[in-house]
């Protein structure tokens, strides 16, 4: 009798740890939870489909020095990824948000942007075609001055 409970109570905790790798790589088709989930995929599956034509947004930070060097803000010098990087900094220099857009400046990796006087969004388009992707010109989608005075 000992025997089968413990065969059974071993059947039931694999048959648990089963249902949670389902569950997490099932949550992970759908969500990114790449720091919580690893190693299940940390990529949305299902995404919506572009056709021949239509228009891709890319979006692209940059700083602008106090010696008016102009440098690019990657996702890798705030140490993000790419929609941390899209939803963060960039959304808060599209909204205007100068409180949050310094908040992420605080952590760059390899730019000193405490000299930086301002950060431009730049939407740098593709589009696609039969003979392959254009690039379209790129266009200023705002302008953040940062006031030397407030702190960071």
């Amino acid at each position: 009798m000992i025997t089968m409970n413990r065969e059974h109570g071993r059947k039931l905790l694999i048959s648990g740890v089963i249902l949670i790798i389902l569950g997490l790589q099932g949550i992970a088709t759908f969500r990114s939870i790449e720091r919580l989930g690893w190693p299940f995929v940390s990529y949305p599956m299902y995404s919506w489909p572009h056709h021949w034509g239509e228009t891709i947004n890319r979006y692209a930070l940059f700083g602008t020095l106090e010696n008016g060097t102009v440098v690019p803000i990657t996702a890798d010098d705030l140490n993000m990824n790419f929609w941390e990087y899209l939803w963060g900094p960039a959304e808060a220099v599209r909204k205007n948000k100068v409180t949050d857009l310094r908040r992420y400046l605080a952590h760059d990796q390899h730019l000193n942007s405490r000299l930086m006087v301002e950060v431009r969004l730049e939407n740098r388009p593709v589009s696609f075609t039969a003979h392959g992707a254009d690039e379209l010109p790129p266009k200023t989608v705002n302008v953040i001055r940062l006031d030397k005075t407030a702190s960071p």
